[in-house]
């Protein structure tokens, strides 16, 4: 059985696919044990958050459970399902779930739902539903390659869900990546090409060669 373990402070969790450990990082002593039911499946995520929070995700086929743990004694706070192919982006104050219906595999946009949830008490706060083929979260936002022709890009606030900016563009935009405050998408039409935006207006900047 492979062991995953994460560093928080003076806390090492150490946890397996229906257990986890939390000791302490200069003795090694446990301070406390959570195990996870066989009906809620095996743990597969264990982020701390802020010293405060221990987040567990994990699941069966058909959806996955989140839980909110005390690191101080790992009691439960709170849990949540969410469908089991969503993806978990943490933020500061919140925690999101990006969930796609991509049955095909293809680029081309498909129906996809951004939840955000507090940290505190695992309630969820806003829902975005849109067409996109790519979303990516960085410094509280949420950046998306959406719309029919792919050709627009859009800025999603974090903390409600509402629109910053967007900007439109002849390519044909696949997938999104952020590199230190600068992001780039791929573009069909530019085999070999990128398009970057920098700064905090996210301005179309220029067409760049791939590496």
């Amino acid at each position: 059985m492979q062991l995953l373990l994460a560093v928080s402070g003076t806390r090492l969790y150490v946890w397996g696919p229906q257990a986890l450990l939390a000791l302490d990082a200069g003795t090694g002593a446990t301070r406390w044990e959570y195990r996870q039911s066989n009906a809620c499946g095996q743990i597969t995520i264990v982020r701390p958050h802020n010293g405060d929070l221990v987040q567990v995700g994990g699941g069966t086929q058909a959806a996955n459970s989140i839980l909110g743990l005390q690191a101080s004694d790992g009691q439960q706070r709170w849990q949540i399902a969410v469908p089991n192919t969503a993806l978990l982006r943490l933020g500061q104050d919140r925690f999101y779930t990006i969930a796609a219906e991509n049955s095909t595999g293809k680029t081309s946009p498909v129906p996809t739902t951004i939840s955000a949830y507090s940290f505190n008490n695992g309630q969820r706060q806003w829902t975005i539903q849109d067409r996109a083929a790519s979303s990516e979260f960085a410094d509280e936002i949420f950046y998306q390659v959406r719309g029919a022709t792919l050709g627009e890009i859009v800025a999603r606030s974090g903390t409600d869900g509402h629109l910053l900016w967007s900007a439109q563009s002849d390519h044909s935009y696949t997938s999104l990546t952020i590199d230190n405050g600068t992001m780039r998408s791929g573009a069909s039409s530019l085999p070999a090409g990128l398009r970057c935006w920098s700064g905090e207006s996210r301005q179309i900047g220029r067409d760049i060669d791939g590496a």
